[in-house]
Order: C-alpha cells, then structure tokens, then sequence
C-alpha cells in the first residue's frame, strides 16, 4: 500500500468529505452543548439511532478507510486520534500527513462541519509548505555563505 503523504491526504480528505457533504456535523452537541468525547474511525453502533456516530466513522476515519486502510478501526485504534494512530503506524502516513489529518480531526471534534474541518486542514498544509518554503531558503542561503567562506 502507498503510504499516504500530505498530498495524498488532501486527496482522500476532499473524497472524505464528499460522502457526508460539507454541511455534515459529526460531533454535534448533546446534553446541554456537550460534545461527546467518544469520536470513532468507524461507524458506533451504540450511538443513538439518530445520531451522525451513528451514520459513520469520524471525517479522518473515513479518509483512512478510503484509503484502504483497516488497522485505524480495530478496538486498539478505534477511539485514538490521527497522531497516535501514525505513531503505531509510521508505514502508512507520514508525520506531515499525520498532522494534515490531526488539523481536520480537531476542528470536527470541536463540533464543527466536515467543510470546515477540510478547510481547516488546507490551512495547516499552507503552513507546513510555507516553513518547508523558508527552511529549504535559509538552508540554501547558509550553503552559499559556507561556500563564500571556503573561497
């Protein structure tokens, strides 16, 4: 299997997000405007009947499923978030898509749609591509002074 990289995740988390709809809330609030802290990478057949849970597994889940993958909804992994999951699982994601995935978890979590989780995510991927940007510059900008230096 390919691991799956940013560019990849951007991918299977815009396919993701097509399967509920953008408007889709998979944490919304119960109980007087709590939310539950029981998310899951596949579908809770113990949510109620009318519960998104219900429905199916949280928008990352659903990625990783996309994907392929199976190991994220096994008892072990089922309920852990994206990070832990890539910790257990180095082979299939990197930690750059790792944290992709963990800005779209977060936002979900929080209560707030599959659409704006997806944003989110594009948000934390502008960020990672503009620091890998100045570092490749400034790791340049250092090789050209050393070469300077030798001369």
């Amino acid at each position: 299997m390919i691991k799956i990289t940013v560019p990849i995740a951007q991918g299977l988390l815009a396919r993701a997000v097509l399967t509920q709809g953008p408007d889709f809330i998979y944490n919304p609030p119960v109980n007087a405007g709590e939310r539950t802290k029981n998310c899951r990478n596949s579908p809770n057949p113990d949510a109620p009947e009318d519960h998104p849970m219900r429905i199916t597994g949280c928008l990352v889940g659903t990625a990783l499923t996309l994907h392929g993958l199976t190991a994220h909804t096994n008892e072990y992994n089922n309920n852990g978030n994206v990070l832990d999951f890539q910790s257990r699982h180095p082979e299939a994601l990197t930690e750059q898509a790792a944290y992709y995935f963990f800005a779209a978890q977060a936002t979900q979590d929080g209560g707030e749609s599959w659409g704006a989780a997806y944003a989110g995510a594009e948000e934390q991927a502008a960020s990672l591509a503009t620091a890998e940007r100045m570092i490749a510059e400034q790791l340049a900008a250092g090789q050209e002074t050393k070469e300077d230096t030798e001369k």
